[in-house]
């Protein structure tokens, strides 16, 4: 009379709790179970819950060793030599995977979680996530293949369009918004520095000596924006071999010399790329503090103001030639000259609105010239506020007249 064990689907095992000692056949594995008392389901007989393998043992060559849900717990070094280990599942290792021997040891995985501690020589193609570190020196040898993604999935590094995007960076004050009220935000390529010096080097190679090839750009840096109304270019930094050179455009062409402004050769031009002076202008300047020069020449002829308002030049100034003014001279002090000389057509005049005073240290002299005194009618000269010392020419008289004690008298 054949022995009959308690039997069901692996769905009917896994909802019991056999008793201890209980057996369990399970009709749609072929497999056997024992009861312990707690074990949901109970527990796989033949190579779990502890037992042993047949026909392994310690120091044992296996050519192929076929499991199902199984755990093997090796409490020494597994060492395998000249093959594979190939599953469609995972492999669970506490330890250490060293790959080595007198060729190359490889690792292959369609991915590998944990840290790789140890050299990369050669590729690396597929996705990194974690921090690829360097030598003691800080430098990578080897390539890697692939995209570069950031932790919130935003691509770095794109390998299809051959391009690096950077994340938005939110600075931390607003010293950079030039009146901006919006708090700061931009992206950012950040330099970390070594023995404190951080570089970010432009390079253009050639098999060709670029020496004093000053008219070729040899590398630029463009700013444009890319919005509704399609890509377009507003500034960009060219460097030369002897030059840089800054321009911003709101058109979106840089084809215009006198469009940008220029260091080149401890000379620097605004409007110019080949400045030939410490500082070669194109057009206008403004200067909102002071100026500071050792001398000032001149292209032009002209020195105005924007308003052609008065100029004020508060010290001295000498001219080393002439002065010409096509204008009044106004002088609220003392003329100093060592002679006056009218060159005019018309006749020269001296104004005063009140007495003009002539003193000389020992006579006022008329050298080459009569002086000819005013010429006043009776009435015209009875309307006059004389005074002791005036001498005037009556037409009514036609008498030179002086005014003495008191009253005009002839003279002669």
């Amino acid at each position: 009379m054949a022995l009959k064990l308690r039997r069901g689907t692996e769905a009917n095992r896994t909802s019991i709790t056999p008793a201890e000692g209980e057996i369990i056949y399970v009709t749609d594995t072929k497999k056997l179970y024992v009861g312990d008392g707690s074990t949901p389901g109970g527990v796989l007989q033949g190579g779990s819950g502890g037992g042993s393998l047949t026909g392994i043992t310690d120091n044992a060559t296996v050519s192929v060793l076929t499991l199902g849900d199984a755990t093997i717990s090796i409490d020494a070094d597994l060492s395998i030599t000249g093959q594979e280990i190939v599953g469609d599942g995972d492999i669970n290792i506490s330890g250490d995977i060293t790959a080595s021997g007198a060729g190359t040891g490889i690792i292959t995985a369609n991915s590998l979680v944990g840290d790789l501690v140890g050299n990369v020589t050669g590729n690396v193609i597929g996705d990194v996530a974690g921090n690829l570190i360097g030598n003691s020196e800080g430098y990578h040898t080897g390539d890697m293949t692939g995209s570069v993604f950031a932790d919130d999935s935003a691509i770095i590094v794109d390998s299809v369009n051959s391009s690096i995007h950077v994340e938005r960076y939110k600075s931390v004050s607003n010293n950079y918004n030039f009146g901006n009220d919006n708090e700061a935000s931009s992206s950012r390529i950040l330099v970390n520095s070594v023995n404190n010096f951080g570089a970010l080097e432009i390079q253009r190679e050639s098999e060709l000596d670029l020496t004093g090839d000053t008219a070729i750009n040899y590398g630029m840096i463009r700013f444009s924006r890319n919005d509704f109304n399609g890509l377009k270019e507003t500034g960009i930094i060219v460097g030369r071999e002897n030059a840089l050179l800054f321009s911003s455009s709101s058109t979106g062409s840089f084809a215009d010399p006198t469009d940008y402004f220029a260091f080149k050769e401890k000379k620097f031009g605004i409007g110019k790329i080949t400045p030939t002076e410490s500082l070669d202008v194109v057009g206008n300047a403004i200067v909102s503090g002071n100026l500071t020069a050792g001398a000032f020449t001149l292209i032009g002829s002209n020195i105005d103001t924007s308003d052609s308002s008065a100029i004020t030049i508060t010290p001295a100034v000498t001219m080393s030639s002439d002065l010409v003014v096509e204008n009044d001279v106004r002088v609220s002090n003392i003329v100093y000259a060592e002679s006056f000389v009218s060159n005019s057509t018309g006749t020269p005049q001296i104004t005063a609105a009140t007495n003009l005073d002539l003193t000389a240290g020992n006579a006022v002299q008329i050298t080459s010239s009569v002086l000819r005194l005013a010429s006043f009618t009776t009435t015209e000269r009875n309307a006059l506020a004389g005074q002791n010392g005036d001498i005037i020419y009556n037409t009514t008289d036609n008498k030179f007249q002086g005014y003495e004690n008191g009253a005009w008298a002839n003279l002669i």
